[in-house]
């Protein structure tokens, strides 16, 4: 029988910390986009696959008219601010609509734009965010509690990264490398590891935050760990492959196939995965199958 998720888990790895407000933070210092903008990243953050007028539709409360709208995405007199040309969001082909006959052409954030958005939305209430933990949920047997638990290593992998590139004053307003970044980070950097010192900074405010991310990056690594190894203590199963030959190999526990070979790296490559998530049917989806 599956647990059930504990629902104060992220409370519970929180213990008084607020993450959000830090990750908000950090997003600040990382991009340089006026109000507008974050206003219109939270938007789509939200709401998934959108188009400009339903942006504009939902920004009416945020004083978001239609023309600041499609100015901010296109960047129109101002390339400098154009979030589909430095990366932040894309268009993507959409459906007939139903009464126009015309293809609509939703937005829709790129994992840079996922993080520019963080002080608008928190981290697990966005769009790309829900559905990888739903994916995670459904292919480990629609076990939630890993599917949470997922969520918050990446969460706490995401905000090391973030703190440690404010600590050395990166701007990643015009970059457009991060996936690449990240990838380096989880791969090679020291701040990864438990057992590398602690950093001490002039800014006692990204020092604290930085202390208390790791802290709980570990943490959470350990929680989840502790929660994988219980999903795989079923036995690995003997399967014969010739009858004449006596050969046989061993395989997960049917339905774990995915905990068993591909769970790891959608944790540490979350960010190689992510963002494609947003466009699949999760019923549909195959997570063996990598593609741009």
């Amino acid at each position: 029988m599956t647990k059930q998720p504990n629902p104060h888990i992220p409370s519970l790895l929180e213990d008084g910390f607020n993450s959000d407000k830090s990750l908000g933070v950090l997003s600040k210092m990382l991009f340089d986009l006026d109000d507008e903008s974050r206003k219109i990243l939270g938007i789509i953050a939200q709401e998934g696959l959108v188009t400009e007028y339903q942006i504009a539709k939902k920004g009416l409360t945020k004083m978001l008219s239609r023309e600041i709208v499609h100015r901010r995405l296109i960047g129109v007199d101002n390339p400098s601010k154009c979030l589909v040309e430095n990366g932040f969001v894309k268009q993507t082909k959409g459906k007939n609509h139903r009464n126009t006959g015309k293809i609509t052409k939703p937005y829709a954030l790129t994992l840079k734009g996922m993080i520019a958005c963080l002080g608008q939305v928190p981290f697990e209430g966005i769009f790309m965010v829900q559905k990888y933990q739903e994916m995670i949920s459904s292919w480990s047997k629609n076990n939630e509690r890993i599917g949470m638990l997922a969520i918050q290593v990446i969460k706490y992998d995401l905000g090391l990264f973030m703190v440690s590139n404010a600590i050395t004053r990166s701007n990643f307003t015009y970059h457009n490398r991060i996936e690449a970044n990240l990838y380096l980070f989880n791969d090679n950097d020291p701040l990864a590891d438990p057992s590398y010192p602690q950093i001490r900074t002039k800014d006692k405010k990204i020092e604290d935050i930085f202390l208390k991310i790791r802290y709980r990056f570990f943490v959470s690594q350990q929680v989840f760990q502790t929660a994988y190894k219980e999903m795989t203590r079923e036995p690995m199963e003997r399967n014969v492959l010739s009858d004449y030959d006596d050969i046989s190999i061993l395989t997960p526990p049917k339905g774990l196939e995915f905990v068993y070979n591909m769970l790891p790296q959608y944790i540490i490559y979350w960010h190689e995965h992510m963002e494609r998530i947003q466009f699949e049917d999760i019923a549909k989806f195959n997570p063996y199958v990598f593609h741009d």
